[in-house]
């Protein structure tokens, strides 16, 4: 009963249940909390200051905030594009990433576009790595393999597909 009230609700909205795609997700630059963003995180070292008004009289962890933007971050999320064959498997767990031998970030979410006929994905990176271009190195289960950190997001910067219609 909930859940017919919950779809008569929506379809003067043209609203529908579904759930999210992994890879037009990823490539539409999307991070997901759990995978992406986990609680040590903050909006600066994601890209999200647009979310954030240092205007505003006082927010929880204004001042902390603040502290980071003043020091600067430590660390990026980066687009990434990864060589290789076809992932057999989305990463379940974070992937490293090393500069040489040295660990210098994660790979967050990985998967092959079909539309980019390449493996994509983000990386939370150490700040010295994330200019576009940066050559890192991966371990992934099925071997290492060669990263190249890229902007975000992958396809469509200007939001049009979620504007669109999916009904024909």
């Amino acid at each position: 009963e909930l859940y017919e009230t919950i779809m008569q609700a929506g379809k003067p909205f043209e609203l529908s249940p579904g759930s999210p795609n992994r890879i037009r997700r990823i490539e539409g630059g999307v991070l997901d909390y759990g995978s992406d963003i986990l609680v040590d995180n903050n909006p600066l070292e994601l890209s999200m200051e647009r979310l954030i008004d240092f205007n505003k009289p006082d927010f929880i962890g204004k001042t902390a905030l603040q502290k980071i933007r003043d020091e600067g971050v430590t660390r990026k999320m980066v687009g990434v594009f990864m060589d290789g064959e076809i992932f057999q498997k989305n990463n379940e767990h974070r992937w490293t990433v090393f500069d040489g031998a040295q660990k210098v970030g994660q790979v967050t979410s990985a998967v092959y576009s079909p539309r980019l006929e390449r493996n994509i994905g983000f990386a939370l990176l150490d700040i010295a790595y994330e200019k576009i271009g940066t050559e890192l190195v991966v371990e992934t289960p099925e071997g290492r393999r060669h990263l190249n950190v890229t902007s975000l997001p992958f396809i469509d910067p200007e939001k049009k597909i979620p504007r669109q219609s999916l009904r024909a």
